[in-house]
């Protein structure tokens, strides 16, 4: 891989940049310098299968999901260069109405100048992973404070683009999450790189969810590698309608994975115009509400005629 990820999880918040000079930040966006931080802030079809409730929703993110179900609420964006659009962002985490748990931010631009105080969203911890010596790419986690979770360095191998989490919740099991980018021109190894962490978490029989934008348009073809990757280890891949739409395309790469897709109780992809992606949310019940046979309802929706 060319991609390289620089690996330093030891940043915490400097909370003594209590101002922001925005010519500085603008002046950092030049630096192609990048690292990876990990720092506390005050973030197929086969959902047929699995009964999973999907609804792709015409409106915007002031109100895409409301639910009175219990359980985790997580959601992941191709944010597609997150610094000039956190103000948005932070709108949406801290509406109280969407009720976001975590948010997971693929291709995030970010770099070393860009400290995480200018990023900093209250009552979330922040776990950061940006790349350190070529523009594009990156990830950021928005974890709510009250959340009981550890990350996973053990399980983020070589130098493709995760971010691993153990989360502990107070009804429920623990279970891993992982947030991945996979950039298009990446090379057959990714898949082998990616696969290594399956290995060691196999044994474990613990439930795995994994959310990114992985570049395959699901609907049409899936590489051969990828695919047994997904039997051997049991994935089921639960996005069903396109979640990169332009004037002539429709794509569906933008994925959730899970071993255990009976705890996915509500899936939704709202159209939503904030990056050239949509969001995937989804919410992981709680042991008394998991359902293991219900309705999958899905609602679709004409992007001929979207305009990017």
């Amino acid at each position: 891989m060319d991609t390289h990820i620089c690996q330093n999880p030891t940043n915490k918040v400097d909370h003594s940049h209590s101002s922001v000079n925005s010519d500085d930040i603008i002046d950092s966006l030049s630096d192609n310098s990048l690292q990876t931080t990990a720092l506390s802030s005050a973030i197929s079809d086969e959902g047929n299968k699995t009964g999973v409730d999907t609804y792709n929703m015409t409106d915007s993110f002031s109100n895409p999901f409301i639910t009175k179900r219990l359980g985790f609420k997580l959601c992941h964006l191709n944010i597609n260069r997150f610094y000039s659009k956190f103000d948005e962002v932070k709108d949406f985490i801290l509406d109280e109405s969407n009720k976001i748990d975590i948010l997971g931010l693929t291709e995030t631009f970010l770099h070393s100048k860009i400290n995480v105080a200018y990023i900093n969203i209250s009552n979330f911890e922040i776990i950061r992973k940006d790349r350190c010596n070529k523009i594009g790419g990156g990830l950021i986690m928005y974890v709510k404070s009250n959340i009981i979770f550890k990350r996973r360095p053990d399980l983020e191998i070589g130098d493709i683009e995760t971010i691993w989490i153990e989360i502990t919740p107070k009804y429920r099991k623990s279970f891993l999450l992982c947030l991945v980018y996979r950039p298009l021109a990446s090379n057959l190894n990714w898949y082998n790189i990616f696969e290594s962490p399956l290995n060691i978490i196999n044994s474990s029989n613990i439930p795995l969810y994994i959310m990114g934008d992985i570049n395959i348009d699901f609907n049409v073809n899936v590489p051969k590698q990828w695919s047994e990757i997904l039997t051997i280890n049991n994935l089921h891949q639960l996005v069903d309608s396109p979640t990169r739409c332009t004037q002539n395309t429709e794509t569906t790469i933008d994925h959730l994975y899970t071993n255990a897709p009976d705890t996915v109780i509500e899936l939704n992809v709202p159209v939503y115009g904030l990056s050239d992606h949509y969001p995937v949310i989804f919410i992981i019940g709680n042991d008394k509400n998991v359902r293991r046979h219900c309705h999958l309802e899905i609602e679709y929706r004409n992007f001929k005629h979207f305009n990017e």
